[in-house]
């Protein structure tokens, strides 16, 4: 927890995998998704881009997640402006 109030979620996301093998499941996608948010207001956005095509995308395919992802992206451009 410690490792996400400091933003660091890459850290976080290791460790968890470390730890967990796979177990977390949607916890891991948040770790993921907070991953992709720092990527994107670091601004970092050609990292931001390959991030969600290689480690979210699969996501894309499990109806659960569509709509946290759809609901992060408003939000995300909704306070980008």
């Amino acid at each position: 927890m410690d490792l996400v109030l400091e933003k660091n979620s890459l850290e976080a996301i290791e460790l968890t995998e470390q730890l967990s093998q796979g177990l977390l499941g949607e916890e891991h996608f948040h770790l993921l998704c907070l991953r992709f948010l720092e990527l994107v207001c670091a601004p970092k956005c050609p990292e931001a881009f390959e991030f969600a095509r290689t480690t979210l995308a699969p996501f894309g395919n499990v109806p659960k997640y569509v709509e946290k992802i759809q609901v992060k992206s408003e939000s995300l451009f909704l306070f980008s402006k």
